[in-house]
């Protein structure tokens, strides 16, 4: 039986670890925040460079590069996840889709490569040595320029005829206690159909159409790289 010292070690040991267990809880909370106030304060961007790409991009047919479309033979899917464990079910199924979709279009006679975005895609795929690049210890201070240095390879593979078609594999939040893993194709860029019958959404302070200075084609070219960069 062990003695009353035993036990006060034991309760002293326990009320140590609870402190920092609430250390560790408050530096996560912090970092939580930090990373919704970005995502909220990107989120009005994201709207309105979604609503210019729609202008833009109605009734545009496949004349630019990154909306060539072609005969697919190989596919790249670029796989998003986090760079540490210890967050449940995340990363397994994010690489789940992953490993499906490789399936999926080997079954189909097409070649699959991966581009890895975090520590976990990069360990969960590496034993199908189809990882072509690999991005790593990037997620906990994720910035602009990562997305950036991110879409610039994908899209010079892509442009330079390496691979034909581009998938995103992620988990989209939900809330902070859901996220959904999905799958989006990102190259080629289609153009986004415009229902004639659907009547215009109303924009605050602007009245009539648009008026683009260039034509919309030259100004697509230009804006065609910061769209993926706003994906990735």
């Amino acid at each position: 039986m062990p003695g009353l010292k035993d036990v006060k070690d034991k309760i002293e040991g326990v009320a140590k670890t609870s402190q920092i267990t609430q250390a560790m809880n408050m530096v996560a909370s912090a970092k939580l925040r930090g990373a919704q106030e970005r995502m909220e304060a990107f989120r009005p961007y994201s709207d309105k460079f979604a609503e210019a790409m729609k202008d833009l991009s109605g009734g545009m047919s496949g004349n630019l590069p990154l909306m060539e479309i072609r005969d697919v033979k190989t596919v790249e899917i670029v796989v998003i996840t986090s760079d540490r464990g210890l967050c449940g079910s995340f990363n397994a199924n994010i690489l789940k889709i992953a490993r499906k979709k490789m399936a999926a279009y080997e079954a189909e006679g097409k070649k699959v490569t991966f581009v890895t975005v975090g520590n976990k895609a990069a360990q969960g795929l590496k034993r199908t040595g189809k990882i072509r690049q690999s991005f790593k210890d990037i997620m906990g201070t994720f910035q602009m320029f990562n997305a950036r240095e991110i879409s610039q390879d994908i899209t010079h593979n892509f442009l330079s005829g390496e691979s034909d078609q581009v998938e995103l594999v992620y988990a989209r939040f939900a809330s902070i206690a859901k996220q959904i893993p999905v799958a989006e194709e990102l190259l080629p860029i289609k153009p986004v159909e415009v229902d004639e019958n659907e009547p215009a959404p109303k924009k605050e302070g602007i009245s009539g159409a648009y008026i683009y200075e260039p034509e919309p084609a030259e100004i697509m070219e230009v804006l065609l790289p910061l769209y993926l960069n706003v994906q990735v």
